[in-house]
């Protein structure tokens, strides 16, 4: 993200462009290595024993939100931030963290009689040790996010991912079952503490100025409050399902889940990681902003439309070849998932302009307006069906983006209509090549050569049709990957 996205030639354009190609080497290699991971897992165990550690998805994501408090984003905003403020955030986390891990230890036996699964008790307390470590490491992971050392990030997370895949497997493979998804978790967060004090160059110093708590709190409560809202409403789908339907459906629809969110959130993440810190840095300039979120816009879309309707498309082949038919009841559930998720990155943009120009507040107030839009939504849909509960996803995707697209637009001039523009080629050519290579399923062949023919026949349309339809995006893009 050098000149090319926030109009500069100067150094941070430097540090931007440095920053997000190792952002995206990690979330690539990142999310490449948990990808392989989760498949040869989806091999050794069963739906049901996915569906298990989905029941404690909503917990485990309230709790994580706790432990940050907001006090991430709060740091990377503020401009004159200094050694002070982070030992003080240093040590509210992880105060913060040894009070979750205490009330989620004697909360588990609760948890485990509302889904009635007794097994629960002990897998929340085990995997409740994440928050502690959780707290050791939030600040170390801020600070090299504000310096843009992705670098030093890549390597980090790459090898704690690679760890913790290896001693899930192993133990899956010797018939550990869910335990090895427990496993793998802790061990994750385990090896990020381990290598992040070790590699990191900051520490904390003894110090702690309550005037620069209140100050973070300011600005990071509302942000709390609106992750709260965020996380319970984005697991509450597997909630319902835990709780109404058998451990195999919510199986079936936290790994379509886990499939549909591989491209959108890992093209999201690399350029919120990058983005957010450089828009901060011009967020007294409005021209600049709005120039520099309509090239994201553009290009994001440019990528992500064609790997989610790819998706759609090569749904039933590709969760045949990689997880095997006992897998085939996550298909339908992936493919309406790759419709609503769609959705998210130009939700992630409306928000990054409030937030940037520290409407933190307003973003709050949007936040719950969605989410009284997403209980009317699940009251209808959850007595349904898990299907219903993909299908209403869609419609609180596209209400969430048409609020925050209006709101958004009154801190920074991108309206709606301009974003429409920005997506609309990029849609209408993906549009396209999903009508050409979704019939391909249907033929009575191998699932990989299926697999290889709608790969390759849909690339080739889209770069065709994007030749002559979407010249610019591609143009800009390929100049973009000479570049870097």
């Amino acid at each position: 993200m050098d000149a090319y996205f926030i109009m500069s030639t100067d150094n941070l354009g430097n540090k931007a462009k440095k920053g997000f190609i190792w952002s995206a080497v990690e979330s690539f290699s990142s999310q490449g290595f948990q990808f392989v991971f989760s498949i040869l897992l989806a091999r050794l165990l069963t739906p049901s024993d996915f569906g298990v550690i989905g029941m404690l998805t909503i917990f485990l994501a309230l709790s994580e939100s706790i432990v940050d408090s907001g006090f991430g984003n709060a740091l990377m905003q503020k401009k004159d931030r200094n050694q002070l403020d982070y030992s003080t955030v240093f040590y509210v986390n992880l105060f913060i963290s040894v009070c979750l891990y205490v009330i989620m230890f004697f909360a588990a036996p609760f948890i485990a009689d509302f889904y009635n699964m007794p097994i629960l008790v002990d897998i929340t307390r085990v995997m409740s040790i994440r928050f502690i470590i959780s707290g050791f490491i939030l600040v170390q992971v801020t600070k090299l996010t504000v310096d843009l050392n992705f670098k030093k990030l890549t390597k980090i997370r790459v090898t704690s991912t690679v760890l913790s895949g290896i001693i899930g497997v192993i133990l899956a493979y010797n018939g550990f079952g869910v335990w090895s998804l427990v496993a793998q978790s802790v061990a994750a967060y385990f090896f990020l503490f381990v290598l992040l004090w070790t590699f990191s160059r900051w520490l904390p110093s003894l110090c702690f100025s309550m005037e620069s708590f209140r100050a973070l709190f300011r600005y990071g409560s509302k942000l709390l409050v609106t992750g709260l809202y965020g996380q319970l409403f984005e697991h509450i789908n597997s909630l319902i399902i835990g709780k109404f339907y058998s451990t195999n459906l919510l199986g079936y629809y936290t790994k379509a889940r886990s499939l549909a969110q591989l491209p959108s959130m890992n093209i999201t993440t690399i350029l919120y990681r990058v983005s957010f810190p450089v828009l901060c840095s011009i967020q007294d300039d409005d021209e600049r902003l709005a120039n520099a979120i309509n090239k994201l816009i553009k290009q994001t879309y440019f990528i992500v439309f064609p790997l989610m309707f790819g998706l759609f498309a090569v749904s039933s082949p590709l969760v045949d070849f990689l997880l095997t038919s006992k897998w085939s009841g996550c298909v339908p559930y992936l493919r309406l998932l790759c419709i609503s998720m769609s959705l998210l990155p130009i939700c992630g943009y409306n928000i990054d302009l409030l937030l940037v120009k520290g409407h933190s507040g307003t973003h709050l107030k949007l936040d719950i307006i969605k989410k009284c839009f997403t209980i009317l939504v699940l009251s209808i849909t959850a007595s349904i069906s898990v299907m219903a509960i993909c299908i209403g996803s869609i419609f609180t995707g596209l209400f969430s983006w048409l609020l925050t697209g209006y709101y958004g637009s009154k801190s920074v001039k991108v309206t709606i209509k301009d974003q429409i523009k920005d997506m609309l080629p990029s849609f209408v050519i993906s549009v396209v090549m999903v009508i050409t290579i979704f019939p391909i399923s249907y033929l009575n062949i191998g699932s990989i050569i299926i697999l290889i023919i709608q790969i390759i026949v849909g690339g080739l349309v889209y770069f065709v049709l994007s030749r002559i339809f979407n010249r610019d995006s591609l143009i800009e893009m390929k100049s973009l990957v000479k570049r870097n």
